[in-house]
């Protein structure tokens, strides 16, 4: 799980930008302040002294703050006694660690370093002294958070949550806008050299696994609701796997996750190093492979961590198999000592995840649907380049079992904000292969069952529709496809359903038949505003900074949408559009690249893998290579429903696109 530096625990972290090494004692100036800081006395303390000069705000603010006034007068009695510091003055002030401690800790920790006794790292005090000479090797981390007040006021938020807690921790975040990134890379390098040390206990490290037969169990062996077991690793050379083994119940349903090297959630650079992980599931004797599994659904948002959902079909110990994703068979096999990364298991349950929704029969009509449960997206779950594309997002999981041949399962959506639903499937089968381990595919261990999968709107209208066999048959061969069922319009408060029916081709029951989908509602897309006027690319519709659209086309209608920031040569135009293939009711979506008035390239939507401009040696399945711009434009989109009669099954006739102009 990612942790920024509140992953010590509610119950241990004491936060970032507190005296590590005060040699003295940090005078508490009297006097009004020395005259409300309007100089500096030669009998004070150099430490003091500083703060008056450089930090005379920041100090003022928190001794008009009792909470904050308190914890530092705490604080300044000290000394040298690391358990006060690191025990008595937190438990007697938790209330303490706000903006305005924050705030002056990181000015402290900026302009009085030297007179204030602070350590390289910029002062941080740590559960024990165990803690604090481990994480001396993450000096650079530390420090840069300890003289930020906003990455500072962020840690000292989320020290209050529990590691389980994501819409607390998504709350902090909200709340602080500040150094995400940064928190996280501190928090980071102090779970992967410090795990033991400050984090209370140690996961096991299986670098040292060549197989399955000399792995080790994961930390509990059995993960239990509430308490994953975990084990951590460095895919340290080309060409490193390692193994770890956990015992699973029948009948549990499992997230299998890794969280990777800082970096993986860093702004993306394809030049530097950075581990894609990819997690297969074996029987313990490596004989028969359950599942396989590159990045977490959907790849869109940019995450190359590994998610795996997995229902357990039978009580056994398992082997994990953790490597990068060049040695799965499409690259050229990595390896670095950087490329470390924790694992996790956890038993899903709704009491402890709110986003988890299993089906709950019965709940095979509109009267008996299940109502779905959802949370809002973090940091925690996405890196930060997908957030401006993920504000105001709810994730839910919904899992079932299709029990008989005429079984349908169907769930109660109420949206939270107007936007668009967008839900993601998983691919069906086992992924790699026992007799062709390098032959790459994604695959969740189900067997199937699954058939079509629909939306219907409060008067039982059928919204959108797609054909999960048609879909799952290429969704695994290729690691980047993740059609589903998205880009569907919804309204604050109106409900619609989603229906998952059993596959009428294949009404036997399999070994493990299961599905399991993520559902986002997202307010991100960004939605035409005149469908009338941006029939003319004169009046064509702007797309904000490289972003996600979303329009209606009915038939016979065409839309045009133009960049607010017009591109040139040497970029490129990358393009993604769905619409049928996602379910609506358009047939026929046709796609047009125009530089000014010259039609450039164009496309129709193909019914899996709608129109898709990209780099075909990176996207086998892209339906066209991605466009070098010719001129500084304008550049317009044409989009537009070719389709002379209305397509009779679904009533949305809306599409989605990402426009990308790109280096």
């Amino acid at each position: 799980m990612k942790r920024a530096l509140q992953g010590l625990g509610a119950g241990a972290c004491i936060g970032l930008g507190l005296a590590l090494s005060l040699v003295g004692c940090r005078q508490i100036v009297g006097i009004e302040d020395r005259e409300r800081c309007g100089g500096a006395d030669a009998d004070l303390a150099p430490c003091a002294s500083c703060v008056l000069t450089s930090c005379c705000d920041e100090h003022l603010v928190c001794r008009a703050e009792a909470s904050c006034e308190n914890l530092d007068r705490c604080l300044a009695t000290c000394g040298e006694d690391a358990s006060c510091r690191t025990t008595r003055c937190r438990a007697q002030h938790p209330d303490g660690f706000t903006e305005a401690f924050a705030a002056l800790e990181a000015c402290r920790g900026s302009l009085c370093a030297d007179a204030c006794g602070y350590a390289e790292c910029a002062g941080y005090v740590f559960p024990d002294i165990e803690c604090a000479q481990c994480a001396s090797s993450c000096c650079a981390e530390l420090g840069a958070c300890a003289k930020d007040a906003s990455c500072l006021a962020l840690t000292y938020c989320q020290m209050h949550c529990d590691d389980l807690d994501h819409g607390c921790r998504g709350d902090c975040e909200r709340v602080q806008q500040g150094e995400i990134e940064q928190a996280y890379a501190a928090g980071a390098c102090l779970e992967q050299k410090c795990n033991p040390e400050c984090y209370g206990k140690e996961s096991p490290v299986i670098d040292e696994s060549t197989s399955c037969g000399d792995a080790l169990p994961m930390d509990p062996a059995r993960p239990v609701p509430g308490t994953p077991s975990s084990a951590g690793g460095v895919i340290g050379e080309s060409g490193d796997n390692d193994f770890v083994l956990v015992d699973l119940v029948k009948g549990d349903w499992v997230r299998i996750f890794t969280t990777a090297n800082p970096e993986d959630h860093a702004p993306f650079d394809p030049l530097d190093p950075w581990l894609d992980t990819v997690v297969t599931v074996h029987r313990a004797d490596a004989t028969v492979t359950a599942a396989s599994m590159d990045d977490s659904y959907p790849r869109g948002f940019g995450t190359t961590d590994s998610e795996l959902l997995w229902r357990v079909p039978e009580s056994a110990t398992y082997c994990l198999r953790i490597e990068d994703f060049g040695s799965w068979g499409l690259a050229a096999p990595r390896g670095d000592p950087s490329f470390a990364y924790e694992l996790q298991v956890e038993i899903m349950d709704q009491a402890i995840q709110e986003e988890w929704n299993l089906d709950d029969e019965p709940n095979d009509t509109i009267v008996l649907a299940q109502s779905i449960t959802g949370r809002a997206l973090t940091a925690d779950d996405y890196p930060a380049r997908a957030l401006p594309y993920l504000g105001g997002a709810t994730l839910s999981w919904i899992a079932g079992v299709l029990e008989g041949s005429q079984d349908r399962d169907l769930f109660e959506v109420t949206p939270a904000a107007d936007g668009v639903v967008a839900l993601y499937l998983s691919p069906l089968g086992p992924g790699r292969r026992a007799d062709a381990p390098n032959l790459p595919a994604n695959g969740s261990g189900s067997t199937g069952g699954i058939g079509k999968i629909t939306a219907y709107n409060e008067a039982g209208g059928l919204l959108a529709e797609i054909d999960y066999p048609l879909h799952a048959a290429n969704l695994g061969v290729e690691a980047g496809r993740e059609p589903g069922l998205s880009g569907l319009p919804v309204t604050k408060g109106e409900k619609l359903w989603i229906s998952v029916a059993r596959d009428e081709s294949s009404p036997s029951q399999g070994d493990n038949d299961f599905y399991a989908f993520k559902l986002f509602t997202l307010s991100s897309f960004h939605p035409e505003a005149n469908d009338v006027g941006n029939d003319d690319p004169l009046a064509a519709e702007l797309i904000p900074d490289n972003s996600w659209v979303r329009g209606s086309l009915e038939e016979g209608d065409v839309d045009h949408w133009t960049f607010a920031a017009q591109p040139a040569p040497p970029m490129q135009l990358l393009l993604g559009c769905s619409s049928e293939s996602a379910g609506s009711g358009v047939r026929g979506l046709r796609v047009t690249y125009l530089d000014g008035s010259t039609e450039v390239q164009s496309g129709t939507e193909d019914v899996v893998d709608g129109v898709l401009w990209a780099d075909i040696g990176a996207f086998a399945w892209a339906t066209d290579q991605s466009v070098p711009f010719r001129s500084s434009g304008p550049h317009y989109i044409r989009l537009e429903n070719s389709n002379a009669e209305a397509d009779g099954v679904a009533l949305s006739r809306d599409y989605s696109c990402s426009l990308f102009a790109a280096e």
